[in-house]
């Protein structure tokens, strides 16, 4: 009886191991890698360019140029690459807005390196790429549009407004301040994991985690932003909980019976609708 009392308490603490040590750790070190893919897409009415970021990382990217100074911003999602946001530039550009769609560091056609599924360099990529479109036009209205991790990159720089009107789809959370922002991970039973994955990551990427949507938000003077989100419950949550900082900057866009990043599948019709009234009313 002793040994096999022995033996539960062994498979508890090696399952409670597995899953509160090694499954995050291993994902912290896993969020470093390089998610390079080649892009043998092409955009049309967009040139091929190369932007340099104040690090030296060269940012893959297409560049539509507008006829009215107002440029948007096209953020992709983890683990994909700017062939993803076709179908939101094509969309853009047939409406005459300039488009500017570029692959994340480590993503696509890009180089670099850090803490790549969560891009916690994205402020330097942000940077180089405003600082290209200012120089091509010094007249130049930006916009943004992001979706998924995308989402989260715009929340996280928009405190610097140097970005004018920003949608962002599926927004969730890349930093253990926002994990924790709604209540039901505010507790270290449940936050504990995201926090030892972001110090595993801080660890092999070499790098601390990046400035928080929240925090980001709170300091936000001007710019204007358009919160869509599914109807699945943690990102209503987080949505909810960004859009209640902003909201007399934003609208909420809450899609029902729609999963992550399904909205413009759905009715890509009413979303760019949405999506072309928010940057007619706010660029």
């Amino acid at each position: 009886m002793a040994k096999r009392y022995d033996m539960i308490v062994s498979t508890i603490i090696i399952v409670l191991f597995i899953i509160y040590f090694a499954i995050p750790f291993g994902k912290g070190f896993m969020d470093t890698f390089k998610l390079n893919t080649t892009v043998s897409e092409k955009l049309d009415g967009a040139s091929e360019i190369s932007i340099a970021t104040e690090d030296g990382v060269t940012l893959s990217a297409w560049y539509a140029k507008s006829s009215n100074n107002e440029v948007i911003i096209l953020v992709h999602d983890a683990y994909d690459n700017k062939a993803d946001m076709i179908k939101y530039a094509n969309d853009l550009i047939s409406a005459g807005y300039g488009v500017l769609v570029f692959d994340m560091r480590a993503h696509g056609d890009s180089n670099g390196d850090g803490v790549n599924a969560y891009n916690w360099n994205s402020e330097k990529d942000l940077d180089a790429v405003i600082n290209y479109l200012k120089l091509e036009n010094s007249n130049v209205k930006i916009g943004a549009l992001g979706i998924g991790l995308g989402a989260d990159i715009l929340l996280s720089y928009a405190y610097k407004d140097e970005i004018s009107a920003m949608v962002v789809d599926g927004a969730t959370y890349r930093t253990t301040n926002d994990y924790k922002a709604i209540d039901k991970y505010n507790n270290i039973i449940h936050n504990f994991r995201v926090r030892l994955e972001f110090i595993s990551a801080s660890l092999f990427g070499g790098m601390r985690e990046p400035e928080s949507a929240i925090n980001s938000l709170s300091n936000v003077e001007d710019t204007k932003f358009l919160f869509i989100t599914s109807s699945e419950e943690d990102e209503r949550l987080y949505n909810n909980n960004y859009y209640n900082l902003v909201k007399d900057n934003s609208t909420l866009w809450e899609i029902d019976n729609c999963k992550h990043l399904e909205g413009y599948d759905l009715n890509s019709k009413e979303y760019m609708e949405k999506v072309l009234s928010f940057f007619s009313d706010n660029l």
